[in-house]
């Protein structure tokens, strides 16, 4: 749920500072800074660590 930029009690703006999309069996993320006012999305490739794949692995 993203919230639309709301004045706070102090009157300062406050708003969802992100929205983060997270698939980690594919190693996918999506982030939106602001998503109320921007609708453009990042997209990283996650590829985890050697160390954490020997992990598993156990």
């Amino acid at each position: 749920m993203c919230r639309p930029p709301r004045p706070n009690v102090l009157g300062v703006l406050t708003a969802t500072t992100a929205m983060i999309l997270l698939r980690p069996g594919e190693g996918h993320l999506e982030a939106c800074p602001m998503p109320t006012l921007n609708k453009t999305f990042t997209t990283y490739t996650l590829t985890p660590a050697r160390v954490a794949q020997k992990r598993v692995a156990v």
